[in-house]
């Protein structure tokens, strides 16, 4: 009981250890400009709308290959 218990909490531990260096490489949060332009154009974004719209119609529209047997 011992063991498994010294065994987990040094588990822990390593795991901590082993992603301290990366949280602390991170940098501070900054918000963003407000000034600053969308990096995506509008038209994208309507168009990425229209083409999965017209996806689901097409897929709702296709007639299923099973059919009722008794």
């Amino acid at each position: 009981m011992i063991r498994t218990r010294t065994a987990g909490i040094l588990t822990a531990l390593m795991a901590l250890a082993g992603a301290a260096p990366t949280a602390l490489a991170q940098e501070a949060l900054r918000l963003p400009r407000i000034d600053e332009s969308p990096t995506a154009p509008r038209i994208w974004m309507y168009a990425l709308f229209v083409l999965l719209l017209a996806v689901i119609v097409f897929a709702s529209s296709l007639k299923s290959k099973r059919t009722h047997q008794d």
